[in-house]
């Protein structure tokens, strides 16, 4: 009974082989030499000789002999660049030779490429396979008797990866460095003054992963959360060539060290795919970290991440664009900003400490534009949103760049001032702009206008601002991008603008059209759905607590001597605020009477406990992350 189990299991094994083998795409060679070598011939300076066996093709030289290699009688076409390619062939070695000179390569004569691995005959204690001729780094097998080895190509053509029954066995090998006439072919060989014996079933190639099992690709229902709340996140894998059953770990790791933060949860694969449920605690504090995808058990096929972030809850709002150039600079990370300019040197944009600083006084006439610009920014249609800017401006000397009192004709020189802050969608622009204040001069916010061939500040739709303070400018478009509201500091100057008319892609734009002339700074440029401006009088965002809410901060995470609001509920009072640091060490403490209260946080960036506590003795404890 027991026989017959056994032989069944191996019926399906087999038949699953099959199938699985119809399934990849052996499109550039697939040749099985099982009855004829037909389509194959010999390369030779010396003598090799070829016999047809039932079921496979061998092949032998003496050691005598020079170089002969059994190839494709037709050479295949020359590989896409940029792709990936992967190659097996199923072969034993006779024992004609112990030395690693029995050689299976890819050759190509256009790019000059050889990519060979070389196979002792040997049991699994004294055969094996090598990337080298001199058997260097050997990986140990049973070479007398059949076995799969497969090449990966890597899509720059300039590195491959061996494996032994689909199985990583030499990773990372680069291509052969000397010059290459051959035809594109895979070659069974050996060089002169070299034996082989080999038993050759079949060879195939085809384009992409055929023979690498991997992690493909990881989904996450959601990238982010904020900090003190539990999050469920569905975890969806995409696989190459995994087998239905294999067991993946899904876990949570530190985007840095890689320290596993929630322990994995098990999914099993099927199809290809695989989900899991990965539960991360409201425990996990702010910072950068990544979903780590990995096979148990299995170190050979490398794991896969994504990025993940917990974040204070305020910057969650900006779930269309939010990037501040205190932390990422203009011109780094994943999405660099780039600049829109012309006749203006790229130097008008520095980074600084504060963020990102804009000056220009070209204006020598027409085409000497200079913006610092997003990368493309899509909105929903109908869909209010907000878009917002702290920023501030400094003096341009007006007694070497005097202002003109309307915009130059086209090709004439002369300009103005006129820090420009824009959103351009659809087609369509709004704007502000920002005048600076000197001794002699109110500073002002102005709205936009059509002047000349641009749109230019108003010369009557104005506010009075002290520009070269830092303020928060926060533009709200209603839904269907025609008017919007401009605030600053969450107080409302300027409502019902009309959005004006202007071609060029959806960006945002910091800087000045041809005749404008600018010298401001920017920390940040966020954009989230609805109208998220903050009340007057701060940009902290608190509102008024009901009688059921103890105590809330503004922020919990902030820059080093930023201030944070505090808010207790209607039947409460704060009473007191203490920064410890998170060995215990108390750092500030804070009276306080009332229900809110702006508090500074530590001048050193670290994380610190916050804890607030109120006039009837209840306390509440905050994490604090100061960058």
């Amino acid at each position: 009974m027991r026989k017959v189990s056994v032989m069944w299991a191996m019926i399906c094994i087999a038949i699953s082989g099959m199938f699985a083998q119809e399934v990849a795409d052996w499109n550039v060679l697939n040749k099985n030499f099982g009855s004829d070598y037909e389509g194959w011939s010999i390369a030779k300076g010396g003598n090799l000789i070829v016999t047809q066996e039932e079921g496979y093709v061998n092949i032998t030289k003496a050691g005598s002999e020079k170089w002969a290699w059994f190839k494709p009688a037709t050479p295949f076409a020359d590989l896409e660049s940029g792709e990936d390619y992967s190659i097996v062939v199923r072969v034993r070695l006779g024992n004609t030779t112990t030395e690693p000179y029995n050689q299976i390569s890819l050759r190509l004569s256009p790019e000059n490429v050889r990519m060979p691995f070389y196979l002792a005959y040997g049991d699994g204690e004294t055969g094996y396979i090598s990337a080298s001729q001199y058997g260097t780094d050997p990986y140990y097998l049973n070479t007398s008797e059949f076995q799969e080895y497969g090449i990966y190509v890597h899509a720059d053509h300039g590195v491959y990866d061996i494996y032994v029954n689909g199985e990583l066995a030499i990773p990372n090998i680069g291509k052969s460095g000397d010059k290459n006439t051959d035809a594109n072919g895979v070659y069974f060989g050996s060089e002169s003054s070299k034996a082989c014996d080999m038993d050759i079933e079949y060879v195939k190639m085809g384009k992409g992963n055929l023979i690498k099992a991997s992690i493909s690709s990881i989904e996450l229902s959601q990238e982010s959360q904020a900090v003190g709340t539990d999050a469920t996140v569905q975890v969806t894998v995409q696989t190459d060539l995994l087998a239905d059953g294999t067991v993946l770990l899904c876990s949570l790791v530190d985007g840095v060290s890689g320290e596993t933060i929630v322990p994995a949860v098990e999914t099993t694969v099927s199809n290809n795919e695989a989900t899991a449920q990965l539960i991360i605690p409201s425990t996990v504090s702010i910072g950068e970290y990544a979903v780590k995808v990995e096979v148990k058990d299995n170190v050979s096929v490398t794991p896969l991440t994504k990025a993940y972030e917990i974040k204070d809850a305020e910057s969650l709002q900006w779930n269309i664009l939010d990037r501040d150039f205190r932390e990422v600079a203009w011109n780094s990370g994943s999405e660099p900003w780039t600049l829109a300019k012309n006749r203006v040197d790229e130097s008008f944009v520095t980074t600084t400490d504060e963020g990102v600083s804009l000056y220009k006084t070209d204006a020598g006439g027409s085409y000497y534009y200079a913006f610092l610009q997003s990368p493309e920014v899509l909105i929903d249609e109908d869909t209010e949103y907000t878009f917002q800017v702290e920023a501030r401006v400094k003096p341009i000397d007006k007694e070497q760049y005097p202002d003109a009192t309307e915009q130059p004709a086209s090709g004439a020189s002369g300009g103005f001032e006129a820090n420009q802050i824009a959103f351009q969608q659809n087609g369509k622009l709004m704007s502000i702009f920002l005048l600076c204040d000197t001794e002699t001069a109110s500073g002002y916010v102005a709205a936009q206008e059509v002047s000349g061939t641009g749109i230019n500040p108003s010369s009557e739709n104005r506010s009075e601002l002290k520009t070269s303070d830092w303020h928060v400018y926060s533009l709200v478009s209603d839904a269907t991008e025609s008017t919007y509201d401009v605030y600053v500091d969450g107080k409302l100057l300027l409502d019902d603008q009309t959005w004006g008319t202007k071609s060029g892609g959806n960006t945002v734009k910091l800087g000045g059209e041809s005749w404008q002339r600018f010298n401001m700074d920017v920390r940040y440029v966020r954009i989230g759905e609805g109208n998220l401006v903050p009340p007057a009088g701060g940009t902290t965002g608190l509102m008024e607590l009901p009688g059921s809410e103890t105590v809330r901060v503004s922020h919990t995470m902030l820059h080093a001597g930023d201030m944070l609001s505090v808010a207790a509920g209607a039947d409460h009072v704060l009473s007191e605020a203490v920064f410890y640091s998170l060995t215990g060490k108390e750092m500030n403490r804070i009276s306080i009477q009332g229900r809110t209260s702006e508090l500074q946080v530590p001048a050193m960036s670290g994380v610190y406990v916050l804890r607030v506590s109120l006039d009837d003795d209840t306390m509440k404890d905050f994490k604090i992350l100061i960058k």
